[in-house]
């Protein structure tokens, strides 16, 4: 697709990733001067069935809506536009580009951090995921790829809220039956997540072994284990750290949801009341390589406020649609082949569960048309 130009608007430049889902790429937008760079992400369903198709194009239309919403933050790539190509029957998203590096990307280059950048870092984070959490969005998949330290202010921004990730072929029977699909990456990923039962405090864990690894430079899956309880032994790995963070990352990485923090508001209420160390510079170190259509005209996405300030009252109204929303796109986008969870690589399992119908959002439906 190189050199293509999409809707006749969007010139693609370059690829920036691939996955079971699809490919994303490096844009310009040729109709706002200065032709600014964007992020498409080209979704490519595993079938082309009529029944399997309208599902697919509903659940599409379902997660646009839920990423439109999480817009209002400004340290979330705003959704700029989502369309269906008829002809290929082929959906597309239109995001915001963020200038900067992934931390994956500072951790291989051997950035090393101190307790106060990872006190930092949690903040950070922290506050984007109350955030999505206030509105009923789980993100299911936080580790360094989906972190970016944003050019100027240097603030981290978390992306990749889509959770379209490998589903096979053969599991499309179990999720019509009401199954639930876990989402995440191996290590990351905590046990009542890999069950299909995700909750805020998943993220939690994730973040916490985020934290982890920014320390000790280790992967989570080569970190040993207490044999009674399972819980990442980390502590002598890491360089010297104050009681107070040590004492939350391990409870932000406990086995057991119900030891874990039950919010991110709980989890910078104490890092805000500990002390605060100075920041002091480490060396760089060299690290070893980790465990490894338009059928329908497209649909822009009007501005949102820049707040990630957390007002409940009106966010909580549609928190059981929006996690719905975000289960089951990435059962439309599947990929036709098994998708074990090894190391390295992003896992799917699938597990039985209720499911409550999604209660949508307000939002402009485009009309399909032929090209």
């Amino acid at each position: 697709m190189i050199g293509q130009t999409v809707d006749g608007r969007y010139r693609i430049e370059k690829p920036l990733g691939r996955g079971g889902f699809g490919h994303t790429y490096l844009a310009r937008d040729l109709r706002i001067p200065g032709e600014p760079h964007c992020v498409v992400k080209h979704l490519q369903p595993a079938s082309n069935e009529t029944d399997y198709l309208q599902v697919a194009s509903r659940l599409f239309y379902s997660e646009a809506e839920i990423l439109a919403k999480l817009g209002h933050c400004d340290r979330i790539p705003r959704l700029l536009a989502y369309f269906q190509e008829q002809t290929n029957h082929e959906f597309y998203l239109v995001e915001e580009y963020i200038a900067g590096e992934t931390l994956s990307q500072e951790l291989t280059a051997g950035r090393r951090f101190d307790e106060a950048q990872v006190r930092q870092l949690l903040i950070d984070v922290l506050e984007l995921l109350e955030f999505i959490h206030l509105q009923g969005v789980i993100h299911r998949d936080v580790k360094p790829e989906n972190l970016i330290r944003r050019v100027g202010d240097r603030r981290w921004v978390l992306i990749d809220f889509g959770a379209i990730k490998q589903i096979t072929q053969s599991q499309l029977h179990q999720l019509s039956a009401g199954h639930t699909v876990a989402i995440g990456t191996p290590g990351y990923i905590p046990v009542e997540q890999a069950q299909g039962k995700p909750r805020p405090s998943s993220d939690l864990y994730a973040l916490g072994m985020v934290a982890i690894q920014t320390l000790t430079h280790i992967h989570p899956q080569q970190l040993p284990e207490d044999p009674q309880t399972g819980a990442a032994q980390w502590q002598h790995l890491a360089p010297p750290l104050g009681d107070a963070l040590s004492r939350v990352i391990c409870r932000m990485t406990h086995p057991y949801w119900q030891e874990r923090y039950t919010s991110a508001r709980q989890v910078l209420d104490e890092l805000k009341d500990s002390p605060t160390p100075a920041v002091t510079i480490l060396p760089t170190v060299v690290l070893s390589p980790e465990p490894t259509t338009m059928a329908q005209p497209p649909v822009a996405v009007a501005p949102m406020p820049s707040s990630c300030s957390p007002f409940p009252w009106t966010w909580l109204i549609g928190a059981s649609g929006a996690i719905v929303a975000g289960s089951t796109l990435a059962w439309f986008m599947s990929r036709p082949q098994t998708a074990p969870i090894s190391s390295g690589q992003e896992s799917v399992v699938v597990r039985p569960t209720a499911s409550p119908a999604a209660k949508r959002h307000p939002n402009p439906t485009p009309t399909l048309h032929s090209t």
